[in-house]
């Protein structure tokens, strides 16, 4: 009898152990992907120039924008290789907001909802100039980050983060617009920390597999 119990406790020892190392795993996992998370969140920001919230529904625009900086300008392009302002505005809404705008400047800016003032902008919103010297003629346009910054593809820079106040773009500017977004908040959740395990560990549930104690007979008197 006393070989069957002691038998029992080891069982449940061994048990009551692996389930505080998958727990134990399952936290530093998800502290592991955390820091991760923040960490890409503080380069974000850096590459930006702007401040990222944990918890911003923006994420999947940020990120967008980010991958895309430095790329060069090439008229009429729509890929990596090289992008104009108009091509590169369309990559913002299809990735982020799966929606798709007209390949030109002045008819992207006919088709927004609304106008919007400069100090009404919002995060997504477009930004509208006109670059050629002609006064009412938008040939320019770019996406409106947060505090004064949006980022667009520059045919000196390519693609670029730039300040409304700049003189050039407090000059050329002719207004600001905005297109009723779809899908950000689908496309935001890529971009949060997961909470699961990177790697495939087997769960247990301490309270629906481990044997019930009293189950175990431990102080049984009955011989078999």
């Amino acid at each position: 009898m006393l070989l069957k119990v002691s038998h029992k406790i080891f069982l449940l020892t061994i048990l009551l152990s692996f389930s505080s190392v998958l727990s134990t795993v399952q936290a530093q996992n998800q502290q592991k992907n955390q820091t991760g998370f923040f960490h890409d969140l503080t380069q974000l920001s850096k590459k930006l120039g702007v401040e990222i919230a944990e918890n911003s529904p923006h994420l999947a625009l940020y990120k967008e924008a980010a991958k895309w900086l430095g790329t060069r300008y090439r008229r009429g392009g729509s890929s990596a290789k090289g992008v104009d302002c108009s091509g590169f505005t369309g990559i913002i809404y299809n990735v982020v907001f799966n929606q798709s705008l007209s390949r030109r400047s002045a008819d992207i800016a006919k088709e927004v909802s609304f106008d919007v003032n400069k100090k009404d902008l919002k995060t997504g919103d477009l930004v509208f100039f006109a670059t050629s010297g002609n006064k009412k003629g938008i040939n320019h346009v770019g996406v409106y980050l947060k505090d004064n910054l949006f980022v667009h593809a520059s045919c000196s820079n390519g693609v670029i983060v730039s300040n409304l106040d700049e003189p050039y773009y407090k000059r050329t500017w002719r207004k600001g617009g905005r297109i009723e977004k779809k899908d950000e908040e689908k496309f935001r959740s890529q971009f949060l920390p997961k909470q699961a395990l990177s790697v495939v560990i087997p769960t247990l549930n301490v309270s629906s597999e481990l044997p019930n104690i009293s189950d175990l007979n431990l102080f049984s008197s009955s011989k078999k």
